[in-house]
């Protein structure tokens, strides 16, 4: 396999696949993580020959496991190490990408927009068109009736944007709907002040969580994660809270009807991948009364442990009780809005990343795979200006994480 392959599944003689990883020189393990269209596959280090992806039987011949493979965009990168479970020295890795589609038709080149039956309101769509050029920009316009208000544009179930104005990429085909509901059944007087992790258990706070963060389960190894939504006022009649990946699934649904109010994984694990939480609060239990304002955040698992300065050091600009760490100043308050990318999503266009500081501290950036798995990395100090151009980064959501003497920002980067 080479960088960019295109593999054909109906000309394969068999579905049932591997992927093997060829090394030189003295390897004893190898560490492979593969992605499925930017969220985690699967990574188990192999520690005996011939090193693969998916595994084998450890028998005599060889006797690979099988993947069922699916079509989608991949990311593989492999890391050699000299002794077992990647200890020792590490070797120079490789990534590659590559695409799986089930047939050897021409791209993409043109999409769809349907816009669902809402009621309360229309909708205007500027440039309305019965197809679209991929990637195409469009625009969207929620217009609720008199007696009505506008809660949210939704796709498959989930909500993608509160703006009453909102920016459309057509990226594939997509069925969208605004939601509007009485205006005696919303009130703007209840809302999620903050997120955070906390742990299951105990309901102990753990940390703030901001739009974007990527979370390090290897801090909190045995500790069972979820989130809760501080609310203003504090105390509600009920939340209704969704939980999904970055493929729309739902993994949560749930209400509850007591401070705090908590949302819990229906297996009651983060698994590593890309979430969006959301909180919708009601002045009556079980979801009755007057709806509040809709709250979503994205967040990521990393799979990887982050470094240990990354993965202890979580400052917020709202929240006196986050955990600090005495090696750091906090002289130095720095407004998340300091730290910017665009365009967001980045479809066919350089990505540029700005941060200001009035001081000259020095900087890191990584950027990050869903993975936990570093794709980019720079330094300067005090200002950083950088351009990515957009054909280093295959499509998906990356992690952008930026760190300095005093805090540590992360943003959301998406690449179509």
């Amino acid at each position: 396999m080479q960088d960019g392959d295109r593999i054909i599944l109906s000309s394969l003689p068999t579905r049932n696949l591997n992927i093997r990883v060829d090394v030189s020189g003295s390897v004893v393990s190898v560490d492979p993580a593969i992605e499925r269209n930017g969220s985690p596959l699967r990574n188990v280090v192999q520690n005996v020959a011939p090193y693969s992806v998916f595994g084998d039987q450890n028998s005599t011949p060889i006797d690979y496991r099988a993947w069922s493979a699916i079509t989608g965009w991949y990311q593989l990168q492999s890391v050699p190490y000299s002794q077992r479970s990647k200890g020792g020295t590490m070797g120079q890795g490789q990534m590659i990408f590559f695409e799986i589609v089930e047939r050897d038709e021409k791209p993409k080149k043109s999409a769809s927009l349907t816009m669902l039956n809402q009621e309360g309101g229309s909708v205007e769509v500027e440039p309305r068109r019965e197809v679209y050029e991929l990637q195409e920009e469009v625009w969207v316009l929620a217009l609720p009736k008199s007696g009505f208000v506008f809660t949210g544009w939704y796709e498959a179930g989930q909500l993608i944007s509160l703006e009453q104005e909102y920016a459309l990429f057509m990226h594939d085909d997509r069925k969208i709907e605004a939601r509007f509901i009485p205006e005696k059944q919303f009130t703007e007087e209840i809302r999620v002040a903050e997120w955070w992790l906390i742990d299951i258990d105990t309901e102990e706070l753990i940390r703030p969580i901001e739009e974007g963060d990527l979370i390090d389960p290897f801090e909190y190894r045995g500790t069972r994660l979820g989130l809760q939504a501080l609310l203003e006022p504090k105390e509600v009649g009920s939340v209704t809270f969704s939980l999904f990946t970055n493929e729309l699934q739902q993994v949560a649904e749930m209400q509850d009807h007591k401070y705090p109010y908590t949302l819990i994984p229906e297996t009651e694990i983060l698994f590593p991948g890309n979430y969006l939480a959301q909180a919708i609060p009601f002045t009556e239990p079980k979801g009755q009364g007057q709806q509040g304002v809709t709250s979503v955040i994205s967040f990521t698992v990393a799979e990887y442990p982050l470094s240990n300065k990354e993965a202890r050091f979580y400052p917020t600009k709202n929240s006196k009780s986050a955990p600090t760490d005495s090696a750091f100043s906090s002289d130095i308050t720095i407004e998340a809005a300091d730290f910017t990318i665009y365009p967001v999503p980045a479809t066919q266009q350089n990505v540029h990343l700005q941060y200001r500081s009035p001081t000259a501290e020095p900087v890191q950036l990584v950027i990050y795979s869903l993975a936990g798995v570093p794709v980019h990395q720079s330094k300067s100090n005090g200002w950083l200006d950088e351009t990515i151009e957009s054909n280093t980064l295959r499509p998906g959501v990356y992690i952008a994480v930026l760190t300095t003497a005093t805090q540590r920002l992360s943003r959301r980067l998406v690449v179509q």
